[in-house]
């Protein structure tokens, strides 16, 4: 006899805090069979320290007698810097050379912070690699950073 862990694999992007039965959410677990109110409620606890309207991905691993298993991927790193230049300061406004979005190093500096402690990829790399890896993101999205 064999007994399988998982047998369905389910990847979902939810906006973080944001999660209810409607679509793409609820029809998707209840094909499955799933507690779609106690997922919700399990998800909006765990993506507490995102901000709102960040999408995260997700997995969930289904076994045979409809438990599940969730993982919560962080958001993409471009996903992160674009929620910050929302927030850019007026007074930084002043310093863009053209019509770009503009970052503080400080924002950078934040987030690379951030990324050490809520991702597994980022969590024994030093601060400095990782704020390099973010401004080669900024880099390629074509934005600026200020210096101030």
């Amino acid at each position: 006899m064999i007994i399988l862990n998982s047998i369905r694999t389910i990847k979902l992007k939810i906006p973080a805090k944001k999660a209810s039965p409607a679509p793409p959410v609820g029809p998707t677990l209840g094909q499955e069979g799933l507690n779609i109110n106690e997922f919700c409620k399990e998800f909006n606890v765990k993506s507490t320290p995102y901000k709102n309207n960040i999408e995260i991905p997700t997995i969930l691993k289904v076994n045979w007698n409809k438990t599940y298993k969730m993982i919560l991927k962080p958001p993409h790193i471009a996903q992160l810097i674009k929620q910050l230049t929302i927030n850019v300061p007026l007074e930084y406004r002043k310093y863009q050379i053209s019509d770009k979005e503009v970052l503080t190093l400080k924002q950078v500096y934040e987030l690379a912070v951030f990324l050490r402690t809520h991702s597994k990829e980022f969590e024994f790399s030093e601060v400095k690699s990782v704020v390099l890896i973010i401004l080669g993101t900024v880099q390629s999205m074509g934005l600026n950073i200020c210096i101030k």
